[in-house]
């Protein structure tokens, strides 16, 4: 469903929809800007706890990672680390 969602693939029949809006009639990179793929798992890269938050925004500045952090509730939790 994702792959149809996020136009990897094409439906064979039938189409797929948003609000009413046939996806196919809009271009694939303005439709994939406006999802975001939440896992029901917590994954973690084999990398920094910072390179971490800012895989979802790679752009993000230092304050708008710190809000995430804030707002995921571990801001406390990596603030105690050794490093910070």
């Amino acid at each position: 469903m994702l792959s149809l969602l996020l136009r990897f693939h094409d439906p064979q029949q039938g189409r797929v929809t948003i609000d009413g809006v046939d996806i196919a009639s809009v271009t694939r990179d303005p439709l994939r800007a406006q999802i975001a793929v939440l896992f029901q798992e917590n994954i973690l890269f084999n990398t920094s706890l910072h390179e971490n938050i800012r895989f979802g925004s790679l752009d993000a500045s230092d304050a708008e990672m710190e809000a995430a952090a804030k707002k995921d509730e571990i801001h406390k939790f990596i603030t105690s680390l050794p490093a910070g």
